[in-house]
């Protein structure tokens, strides 16, 4: 299955809305490096060509959550079909 965010386009729709949400966005092709209130939390993967994405978290405390929901919310609004996996890593 091929998503939407194959198109540069939208990828960059997607940093947009992110940042809308208050989340600080570095976008590099189809790898998002993320912060949210001061802090580097997260890095998001995209692999439009599977469907899927994957998200990187490091830590598990309520931004970490928080980033998590909104970064759920957003990529099910542009892409309903797009798998997301969260994966902790460390303990920030």
């Amino acid at each position: 299955m091929f998503s939407e965010l194959g198109v540069a386009r939208n990828r960059l729709r997607l940093a947009w809305m992110l940042r809308e949400r208050g989340v600080y966005v570095r976008l590099h092709a189809y790898e998002y490096l993320l912060g949210y209130r001061g802090r580097i939390l997260g890095v998001l993967l995209l692999e439009p060509s599977r469907g899927s994405a994957s998200l990187f978290l490091r830590g598990e405390g309520e931004d970490a959550e928080r980033l998590a929901e909104i970064v759920g919310d957003v990529l099910g609004r542009l892409d309903p079909g797009l798998r997301l996996s969260v994966v902790r890593v460390g303990s920030g």
